[in-house]
Formats: structure tokens, C-alpha cells, sequence
């Protein structure tokens, strides 16, 4: 049986690691990831798209390895810093594949 700790400990690896690998893409372009299906022809994401998207899941890596040992501050932040990153990166998402539509003249 799993104890709940070692649950947080082990999900904030997960989240940390996705974080890092997302980080790895704002330095390295060949790491940038891409919007929708790689064969569909998916927009690259832009650089504010991919420091988002490092940004939250780190932000959220790390707060679950600290509620696992620690009262956790995030349980009452998560509201205002969730919905306007979710914000942010619907409306990045939005204008990336807008401009990639408009710059690529090859898309089918």
C-alpha cells in the first residue's frame, strides 16, 4: 500500500520532469513542442507558449512535492494562479496556430 506522501512525492516528480523537458524547449528549438498531432501538421508552440507551459508545470511540481511533507500555501493560490495561466495559454494556442496557418503556405 502507497502512502499518500510518498503519492505527492511521486506525482511532483512526474509534474518536475515535464517542467524541465518543456524548460529544455524555450533553449534548445529542436525541443519546442508543438500544438495538436505532429503528422496534422500541429503549430510549433511560440517561446511564451512553451515558458507557460514550463512555468505551470513546475509551479505545480513543486507544490506537490511540498504538500507532502508541509501544509501546502498552494491549496489557496491555485485559483489565481491556474485560471489566468489556463487563460494565457488557450489564448496563445490561439494565436500561434493562427500565425503559423497564415505563414505556412503549404498547410492542407
Amino acid at each position: 500500500m502507497i502512502s499518500s506522501k510518498d503519492s505527492w512525492l511521486f506525482a511532483g516528480c512526474w509534474l518536475s520532469g515535464f517542467g524541465i523537458y518543456f524548460a529544455l524547449g524555450i533553449f534548445f528549438p529542436k525541443l519546442r513542442g508543438r500544438w495538436g498531432r505532429r503528422g496534422r501538421g500541429g503549430a510549433p508552440l511560440s517561446l511564451v507558449s512553451q515558458t507557460l507551459w514550463s512555468l505551470m508545470f513546475i509551479i505545480f511540481g513543486a507544490s506537490s512535492f511540498l504538500s507532502a511533507y508541509y501544509p501546502s500555501w498552494f491549496d489557496h493560490a491555485f485559483p489565481y494562479i491556474f485560471f489566468p495561466l489556463f487563460a494565457a495559454l488557450m489564448f496563445m494556442g490561439w494565436r500561434d496556430q493562427r500565425n503559423f496557418k497564415r505563414d505556412n503556405k503549404d498547410v492542407v
